[in-house]
């Protein structure tokens, strides 16, 4: 059973790493803030509403920054 268990969450992982292969830099820190701030909100609420709410803000604070990269800015 543990080994099971231990077996789902590796391939799990992998499975996940895999996919955001392929992310700008943009995109893959907008995916860490999103995971951060859901936790963040669920630390401070203790339930889902923090969650989705923490992921949603943290997620559109990095779409609202500009990407330097693909602006034409260097």
């Amino acid at each position: 059973m543990k080994t099971t268990l231990k077996l789902a969450a590796v391939t799990a992982l992998l499975t996940s790493l895999a996919a955001c292969s392929g992310l700008s830099r943009q995109q893959t820190h907008a995916a860490i803030g999103a995971g951060a701030g859901g936790a963040l909100g669920y630390v401070l609420t203790g339930g889902p509403v923090g969650t989705i709410a923490g992921a949603a803000r943290a997620r559109a604070e990095a779409e609202a920054v500009p990407n330097i990269e693909t602006d034409g800015r260097k």
